[in-house]
């Protein structure tokens, strides 16, 4: 299998840091060097001088009693840089910061057209003016929330996300917080549609909670696609197991010619059949498969993508494709990043390179992910650009 590193976006406390706030998340959850941790720091101080991701108004209040939060916008950009606009899988807040890892999972879950409640409920009123997290979460981000009060300013915006959050959460509450009320921490989980923890600590992310640790290794697993998982996993097309990979073979020629047109059913049969074994030698093709044996969709990494016009430029990422019933969950995102870890290892020059017609995907999936425009012209009978991404960190 193509190993996926999970991205966890750590979110720290009032008066912390990026961090040392990801030291503590490494030694409470027990990671290893199988994912990455993603420190960010709150981009504002308060009047006593700490750190923090927005400001209460007064001054002087707490989150849960504010009026307003200033700066919040500062913060959502500061998220989306670290995150390049690819979603992360998942979010670990304490205080202030899982408050927000609570903020964003409920605009996901409003900004998310396919919640089957979305008729019910009016989207732009119950935003109260929080900005789009896009690129920082999708629906099926998970969180680990602790220590969270209740963001008494948006408060409608979780009270929005009632029943339409999807996101896998754990909402952890010490019996001897006298920081955040217990109450307020069991407010927002109701909320999000969460599981409860309860530990006898305090206001701090606790060490030796084997069932925190248990919960956040199950959903690492889950991305990482060591050996599958029960959320699906993506592997190279020619490792998988008979008849699993004929079958699959079928499907993504019917899906590709239909899709991209250009060559015919049985020629992309023969091809994707011709491929190498070895993951190292091209082309080669990604399978994403979801936790039913569904075939969700793919990807590839090929030495030539545009019919010998540059063949100066090797390797290249091409056909990128998810099934309909699966777009909007984070899917192309996954694939993406196992075809740029693949497409780096054979990347004589340090660059690899595709094209689009799409502008969409130039902007939103794409040029986040790392890749920018070399170069514009028409391409197959249409506007296309080629884009280029440097791999040699």
């Amino acid at each position: 299998p193509i190993i996926v590193m999970p991205r966890i976006l750590c979110l720290h406390g009032k008066g912390s840091a990026g961090a040392k706030f990801v030291t503590g998340v490494r030694e409470a959850l027990g990671f290893g060097d199988n994912v990455e941790l993603v420190a960010v720091d709150a981009p504002h101080t308060n009047s006593k001088g700490l750190s923090c991701w927005w400001l209460p108004v007064p001054a002087d209040a707490r989150s849960y009693s504010a009026d307003e939060y200033t700066g919040v916008a500062d913060s959502i950009a500061a998220l989306v840089t670290a995150s390049g606009g690819i979603p992360f899988d998942g979010v670990v807040g304490h205080s202030q910061g899982g408050m927000l890892a609570a903020l964003l999972l409920a605009r996901c879950a409003i900004t998310d057209k396919t919640s089957a409640a979305e008729s019910v409920h009016p989207v732009d009123a119950e935003t109260a003016g929080f900005p789009t997290v896009e690129g920082i979460v999708s629906p099926s981000t998970w969180a680990v929330i602790v220590g969270a009060a209740w963001p008494r300013p948006h408060g409608t915006l979780l009270t929005a996300g009632t029943g339409r959050c999807s996101a896998p959460s754990l909402h952890v509450i010490g019996d001897s917080d006298t920081i955040a009320p217990s109450e307020m921490a069991e407010r927002v989980r109701g909320c999000l549609g969460g599981e409860l923890l309860r530990h006898p600590g305090g206001h701090e992310v606790p060490t030796g909670l084997p069932q925190m640790a248990e919960w956040v290794a199950c959903r690492v697993a889950r991305v990482s696609d060591v050996g599958g998982g029960s959320r699906g996993k993506i592997q190279a097309l020619q490792a998988l197991p008979e008849p699993q990979r004929t079958k699959i073979i079928a499907e993504l020629a019917a899906a590709h010619s239909t899709q991209f047109g250009g060559r015919t059913e049985a020629v992309r049969t023969q091809a994707y059949s011709g491929e190498s074994a070895d993951t190292g030698e091209l082309p080669t093709t990604i399978v994403a498969v979801d936790e039913h044996g569904t075939t969700v969709g793919s990807i590839a990494v090929v030495v030539d993508d545009m019919g010998g016009r540059r063949p100066d430029l090797a390797p290249w990422i091409a056909t990128l494709w998810v099934s309909p019933s699966h777009r909007r969950q984070g899917w192309a995102t996954r694939l993406l990043k196992a075809a740029i870890q693949l497409a780096a290892s054979a990347a004589p020059k340090g660059h690899i390179y595709l094209w689009t017609h799409t502008q969409a995907l130039e902007d939103k999936l794409y040029g986040p992910a790392g890749f920018h425009v070399i170069e514009r012209l028409d391409h197959r009978g249409a506007p296309a650009a080629i884009m280029a991404a440097d791999v040699t960190s």
